[in-house]
């Protein structure tokens, strides 16, 4: 017999389990990639012997994170220079957040089955945190997204009950506190909590005008923080981790449309999909949903639309910025899921249960058909390979050495430029590895590679010049060619 508790409950089950072998999986490939060794340049020439930097220095392009620092010097103490450790502690947040979400929801419907509904939902969506999970440096948003759901929780239960109220308020706060300091997007949480004392508060208060003022002086202390935080981080980084730089600086033209078009393909796939399933509940079996129900559709919709709208404003988009939303569209989704997965008919419901499921399998393996394409799964591969190879060749090279990696891959994104982003984190990743700040690391185009490089380093010594062809993963040292060269000309 198809019991309905019992399958939601078993199928959350199963998929949370698919979900840790991928990510296990992904995990054993996977390696350090362009920003990661910019964090490991930091601690390695930065923090290392002066912890107080993680808090009175930015860290990399301008970012003021001290938790993401601070993750990276742990996990450098535990692992060194081995990721695997990296990626199971990050692994590890990934599915303490889901259960944090899962104790948010049930706070907030009052409903168990809700709140397995919308782990069983968010897990379905790899798209949505396979490739956070999958980098390192997306710890800010890992970290920034437990703590974010935490202060929600705490917060929600400081505003229901008598007891231990000022308790979980505090706890609301601390989380609140250590989610700006992995990531300054948790900002969207003090919309939310206006949000839900509109919709859970104020809607049901009998002195509206009263409350007004109780619920301000609970938000005081939360933009107190934000403030103390911005002063902080503007002394700390300057002026240009206030107003962004590069992709971060906000900007008006077809980048809007062009992440509108990203973000909604994203984060509505599934959701829509499941609707569309599901109409033919609401239309033939008259299900309609409780007041409640509208309410938590609504906050959901409202984080994810409050969370994604500055991201459209920039000059690129990154799948790792669809997670804080991911919340809220889940959140609206598991709600309609579970009304109909419960109180339709068994032919509807079984239309919702499998048409979820053959949605998402379509949806995640044409997000793995992508990936393949452009050899994801090999990239921490190729970055290893560049790295080792190099160590093979060269154990030990000489102080100020220069290293050129001629890539035979220029438009691939698993070219060097592709793996490495540019010639710094490049260089970082080398002066990591053979603790020398003094090496230098560049990347030539395949045209006229070897003049690019005699033009470039014509009076530098022989001894100090270390040449290789890249060619999808595989090194091949060319270096002594290259001073032959150098020599017949």
């Amino acid at each position: 017999m198809f019991n309905r508790v019992t399958t939601l409950k078993s199928t959350s089950a199963v998929v949370s389990l698919l979900v840790l072998c991928i990510l296990l999986i992904v995990a054993a490939k996977g390696y350090f990639r362009f920003d990661d060794f910019a964090q490991l340049w930091e601690n390695q020439f930065k923090v290392i012997g002066n912890p107080s930097k993680i808090i009175t220095e930015q860290g990399w392009n301008g970012h003021y994170r001290p938790l993401e620092k601070l993750f990276f010097r742990v996990n450098h103490l535990l692992f060194g220079l081995k990721p695997l450790g990296y990626f199971i502690v990050l692994i590890a947040v990934f599915l303490l957040t889901q259960y944090m979400f899962f104790l948010l929801v049930r706070s907030l419907s009052g409903n168990v089955l809700a709140a397995y509904s919308s782990v069983f939902f968010f897990l379905l969506q790899g798209n949505l945190y396979l490739y956070t999970v999958g980098w390192i440096s997306a710890a800010s948003t890992l970290l920034s997204g437990l703590f974010g759901l935490m202060s929600f929780m705490f917060y929600i239960k400081s505003t229901v009950g008598v007891q231990r109220v000022r308790l979980y308020y505090f706890f609301s706060l601390i989380s609140f506190c250590l989610g700006l300091l992995s990531k300054e997007s948790i900002i969207v949480f003090l919309a939310l909590f206006i949000a839900y004392d509109f919709l859970f508060l104020w809607l049901e208060a009998p002195s509206r005008k009263q409350l007004i003022w109780r619920r301000l002086a609970y938000h005081v202390p939360f933009w107190i923080l934000v403030v103390v935080y911005v002063f902080v981080r503007g002394s700390v980084a300057g002026a240009r981790a206030l107003t962004g730089g590069d992709h971060y600086t906000f900007t008006l033209g077809s980048n809007v449309l062009d992440n509108i078009i990203f973000y909604g393909m994203q984060l509505g796939f599934l959701p829509i999909a499941m609707f569309l399933v599901s109409l033919p509940a609401l239309f033939f079996d008259g299900l309609q949903l409780e007041r409640r129900d509208f309410k938590l559709i609504a906050l959901g919709i409202f984080l994810a639309i409050s969370a994604i709208l500055p991201l459209l404003f920039f000059s690129w988009h990154s799948p790792t910025w669809t997670y804080f939303s991911a919340f809220g569209t889940t959140l609206a989704s598991a709600v309609l899921f579970q009304r109909v997965f419960l109180g339709s008919s068994r032919k509807n419901m079984l239309l919702l249960y499998y048409g979820t499921l053959m949605c998402a399998l379509v949806g995640n393996v044409f997000l793995f058909s992508q990936l393949n394409q452009a050899r994801w799964w090999q990239w921490g591969t190729y970055s290893k390979n560049i790295i080792e190879q190099v160590q093979t060749h060269y154990p030990d090279l000489p102080s100020g050495a220069r290293l050129f990696f001629i890539d035979k891959n220029p438009q691939k994104p698993y070219g060097v430029k592709g793996l490495f982003r540019s010639p710094d984190r490049l260089e970082c990743a080398f002066q990591v590895w053979y603790v020398d700040r003094s090496l230098h690391a560049y990347i030539v185009d395949q045209t006229n590679p070897v003049e690019t490089i005699l033009e470039a380093k014509r009076d530098a010594e022989d001894s100090l010049i270390f040449v290789f062809e890249y060619d999808q993963g595989t090194i091949i040292d060319k270096t002594i060619w290259l001073r032959e060269r150098k020599l017949s000309n």
